[in-house]
């Protein structure tokens, strides 16, 4: 390949799997050298010259792929139903939220997505949190309390007029059914309806129809 040749790009050390099992599958990004000659011919991409290039853990690397499967799965629903549009699509930083925490500092809540869509006359916001089963459930609950924390401080509330509904991704039954019996505990006395829980299969039914 000859921007390979180049030098402008490069691949990750692990091959990936998917429809050839892992026997010839590549992770390409742009190598030092690419990165450079696009920040002199894109003032939007300014890249430092000096900047050094890390190759990202597995871990990461899975995250961000599912995050990017979800957001093609929003796609496909939206060309799926001619009455729903996406309105909107952040990712990550463009999504994260800043707000004056407890302590009076500055503290950031990171969602892996926000959405805004339409379905007919209805508008909905969403937060989405892609969960690869990796983490305790302490932080997911950790990260629950962050979320009711902003939607405490009404900061979204005072630029859209709602809440965006929180909703966590996750990959197995057993994880789902166990992720909603933590937060409705967590949050039973607080009278807040903001989390879901759901698979990836029902994300087109919770779009749609907004009841899962």
């Amino acid at each position: 390949m000859k921007l390979r040749e180049l030098g402008l790009i490069t691949t990750l050390k692990r091959r990936i799997g998917g429809v050839r099992a892992g026997s010839g599958s590549y992770i390409w990004n742009l190598a030092t050298a690419g990165a450079r000659l696009l920040s002199q011919n894109n003032e939007v991409a300014k890249i430092p010259k000096r900047k050094r290039h890390f190759e990202p853990s597995r871990m990461f690397l899975e995250h961000t792929l599912a995050v990017a499967e979800t957001y093609v799965q929003l796609i496909l629903i939206q060309k799926k139903y001619e009455n729903i549009d996406l309105l909107r699509v952040d990712v990550e930083p463009n999504c994260w939220r800043s707000y004056v925490g407890e302590n009076g500092a500055v503290t950031y809540l990171k969602p892996d997505l926000y959405i805004e869509t339409t379905v007919a006359d209805y508008e909905d916001h969403w937060f989405f949190e892609i969960d690869l089963i990796t983490e305790a459930p302490s932080r997911i609950l950790h990260k629950c309390q962050q979320y009711y924390r902003y939607y405490l401080c009404g900061a979204e509330q005072k630029k859209t007029g709602i809440f965006p509904l929180v909703v966590w991704i996750t990959l197995s039954t057993k994880r789902a059914e166990n992720l909603r019996k933590y937060i409705a505990e967590e949050f039973k006395t607080r009278q807040v309806d903001i989390f879901r829980v759901i698979m990836p299969e029902e994300l087109e039914r919770l779009i749609v129809e907004h009841t899962v």
